[in-house]
């Protein structure tokens, strides 16, 4: 018991962690860039600004996910978590580590080549 709560707490702060990836466009362009490839993916923009962009994407019969996006001083800052209905899942079996690639390699080469499409 002692080993699996370990394990949880370890997920859980894991999951809380933010990736830096270094900004090589203006934040405008990054931001339609980021929000129209989500969009295309399925995912719900709940906002976009300046300061930060969100977004979820539910799913019927499994787990979904929230994605949160900051920006600040030619940097943006990754979180990605697992959504259950209103609740939160520690585990995502490597699929926030794919989403989080995926959204730091865009964010670097700013192409839209499709990759969060076929990954989300």
């Amino acid at each position: 018991m002692l080993v699996l709560s370990i394990l949880s707490l370890r997920a859980i702060i894991k999951n809380n962690k933010l990736i830096k990836v270094n900004l090589e466009q203006p934040v405008t362009e990054l931001r339609a860039t980021l929000k129209k490839e989500l969009e295309q993916a399925g995912w719900r923009v709940n906002r976009s600004n300046a300061i930060f962009l969100t977004a979820h994407k539910e799913r019927r019969w499994t787990i979904g996910s929230k994605i949160a996006i900051l920006f600040k001083n030619d940097e943006a800052h990754i979180n990605v978590q697992n959504m259950y209905g209103s609740g939160y899942f520690p585990f995502s079996f490597g699929r926030n580590k794919r989403i989080t690639d995926a959204i730091s390699k865009l964010i670097k080469s700013g192409e839209t080549s499709g990759l969060l499409n076929q990954l989300l």
